[in-house]
């Protein structure tokens, strides 16, 4: 489903004045099968994110080959069809309009795409995820763990098959983390492909497949 070969990732800054480059990403080589749920932990600052912006078609390589689905990628050009086609995302923010009902949040996806608003769908998946009691609530006013439950309700709106989370329990509790943590289960359940960085130990031995990133290197572990 997804292969990178080779990627790497570098950013200019500046020093006393003089432009240096800072490496983040070192040779990155990653075979993510349909269906397989994939972790990657890493410390905070070791390039996690900027690994998924890449993998979730946000940021471009500034080297090596990607490849979606068979297809190769070679520029950002396109990826706005990619994204739509294949992609949801989970973040640890949440990203939820505040100023919105849970089911308005719900809607939005279909709405970027122009698809029409199925109301048994947005039901289906607000009992699914056990927000159907908060449907008519504004997101503004939910719990840390309910917002995250949203978040993940809004990703699966479109039906995408690839999930992409960025540490999607890094602002929850025990508790709230183990209600998504079942909820990520149940997707695999359903056959999709899940690609989650993190910095717990816990969330990351979920997966079926693990790696480690560390000094810009990825590194498959058992």
């Amino acid at each position: 489903m997804i292969k990178l070969v080779e990627i790497k990732k570098h950013f200019t800054v500046s020093d006393n004045g003089k432009p240096r480059q800072i490496e983040v990403l070192k040779n990155i080589n990653l075979h993510v099968s349909s269906g397989e749920y994939v972790s990657i932990k890493g410390k905070s600052g070791s390039g996690k994110s900027t690994l998924l912006n890449i993998i979730g078609l946000l940021d471009a390589p500034s080297g090596g080959e990607f490849f979606l689905d068979g297809e190769k990628i070679d520029t950002l050009k396109d990826c706005s069809f990619y994204r739509q086609k294949y992609l949801g995302f989970i973040f640890q923010s949440y990203h939820l309009m505040n100023s919105l009902t849970v089911r308005e949040n719900l809607e939005l996806p279909l709405i970027y795409r122009n698809q029409k608003i199925d109301g048994a769908v947005i039901n289906a998946l607000s009992e699914n995820f056990q927000i159907d009691h908060l449907l008519n609530n504004k997101a503004v006013n939910l719990s840390g763990g309910e917002k995250q439950r949203v978040a993940i309700a809004r990703a699966m709106a479109t039906s995408p098959e690839i999930i992409i989370c960025d540490e999607p329990t890094g602002n929850l509790d025990d508790e709230n983390t183990n209600i998504v943590l079942d909820a990520f289960d149940k997707l695999k359940a359903q056959g999709k492909t899940l690609i989650l960085v993190t910095h717990s130990d816990k969330v990351a031995e979920k997966a079926d497949t693990h790696y480690l990133l560390e000094d810009g290197g990825l590194i498959k572990y058992d």
